[in-house]
Formats: structure tokens, sequence, C-alpha cells
């Protein structure tokens, strides 16, 4: 399945550390998709801006994509939080390392979806008996 991003595994490459395994390929496009689906449901318009923004704010929601599909490829089975040997010890942050999908407040805010944003609500008060105006 394609996304409206049109992101690949290749996009990946550029931003992962190391070799990604080519034999890994269609679980890399399965977590694209994944991502710009959820990315998509959590930011309602999102693909509508898209098609007509700019190509730095098509770039910074790729960014966006690809940095939560690596969270995973990173780490995609964390079976531990806290790991030790001798004096050597350390703890995975436990967001980072869940090994799920999820994009962080700032991402979303970068992109102009969630955080900070009210919907003005209107309230209806009337008057019951008992009640007595000046």
């Amino acid at each position: 399945m394609t996304n409206p991003l049109g992101l690949t595994p290749e996009d990946l490459g550029d931003a992962y550390e190391g070799t990604l395994d080519p034999s890994r390929t269609a679980w890399y496009n399965a977590l694209i998709d994944k991502a710009v689906r959820r990315l998509f449901g959590k930011c309602p318009g999102l693909q509508e801006r898209m098609a007509s923004a700019s190509e730095d704010s098509r770039a910074t929601v790729a960014d966006v994509v690809l940095d939560a599909v690596m969270r995973v490829i990173r780490n995609p089975d964390p079976t531990y939080e806290s790991e030790g040997e001798g004096n050597y010890n350390y703890k995975l942050n436990k967001l980072v390392a869940s090994g799920n999908l999820w994009f962080p407040k700032e991402d979303l805010e970068v992109i102009g979806c969630g955080g900070g944003t009210m919907v003005p609500r209107t309230v209806r008060v009337t008057a019951t008996q008992g009640w007595g105006f000046p």
C-alpha cells in the first residue's frame, strides 16, 4: 500500500544510522503506512493541507512520520526496562523504547496539530426558582 506522502524504506535509510535489512522491506513499508494513517487520524484535515503545502511543510510532516517509524525500528521488541552487568547499568526511556508508533506532543505542534488550541464554547445560564435578581 502506498501512502499519500510517498515515503518508502529508502527514506528510512537516509535517517537510519546503520544498514537496514533488505529482507524486512515489507515490514518497513507496513510501518510507514501505519504511521501515516495514525498521523492523519490524529490530525484531521492534515491530508488535505498536504495537497497544497509547500515542499518544506511536506518534508516536516515526512520527518515526523520517519521519526516515529525509526523509534520502532531501533527497538522493535522492548522486552526489558533495565539491564546491568557488574557496575554497568542502564535503563531505557519507556516512551522511546516502547516499540509502538507514537507522536510526541512537540512533533504534532510543529505540523499544526494538537496542543494548545481551545475550542470556544457557549454556556447558557438560566435562573431557576429560588433565585432572585437584585
